[in-house]
């Protein structure tokens, strides 16, 4: 029975893991079947990716105009409602239109359904609100960002993203994780991964 406890506990903490995620930063989750660029915008037509790392492997190519071309209706416009062709700036961490060059607040990823805060790409589903103007902002009473650290707080459920550091407390469950290793750690169990090699200690 405790096993079961345990591989439901460690499914949770990936959901919860998951549902919090930063889509600038979540190479710790990929291995070496997946590609190494994950990306949700594209760059500015212009800007180049190196040759192999692009996700859909075209041969030889070295920019993404073909990615901007071919991602006409991937994102929807949260303010507008309407198909927005975007750009990321990672020096100032701010989504573009790639039409207008302003900058968009927050938007969905029509493949995922997710809703992207602009300004760092995190994924805020369930964590914005409407404001009574119809504008939409982020929910100050749950989320909080400043410069690049982000925290989210519902229930007893509290989240961080530093960079790449990330931490979950979920009750009495604690999980710290970073690019390389996790830790995962409850009153009756404790749980290591260390470059790929699971470590676990049951009290």
């Amino acid at each position: 029975m405790n096993t079961i406890k345990q591989l439901l506990t460690i499914a949770g903490c990936m959901l919860v893991m998951a549902s919090f995620r930063n889509t600038s930063d979540i190479s710790y989750i990929a291995s070496a079947k997946y590609p190494a660029v994950v990306d949700t915008v594209p760059k500015k037509p212009g800007d180049t990716v190196p040759k192999g790392n692009r996700p859909d492997s075209m041969p030889g190519s070295d920019t993404t105009a073909a990615d901007t071309m071919s991602t006409a209706s991937r994102y929807t416009d949260l303010s507008t409602g309407q198909p927005v062709d975007l750009y990321y700036d990672p020096k100032t961490r701010i989504t573009y239109s790639l039409i207008t060059n302003e900058p968009v607040d927050f938007y969905v990823e029509m493949n995922s359904g997710d809703t992207i805060y602009g300004r760092g790409r995190y994924v805020v589903n369930n964590y914005i609100v409407r404001s009574a103007d119809s504008s939409y902002k982020l929910d100050e009473g749950k989320v909080k960002i400043d410069k690049k650290e982000i925290k989210i707080k519902d229930g007893n459920k509290k989240w961080k993203m530093d960079k790449s550091e990330m931490k979950i407390k979920d009750g009495n469950m604690k999980v710290k994780a970073d690019s390389t290793d996790a830790k995962m750690k409850s009153d009756d169990m404790k749980k290591k991964m260390d470059d790929g090699r699971m470590k676990s200690k049951n009290d």
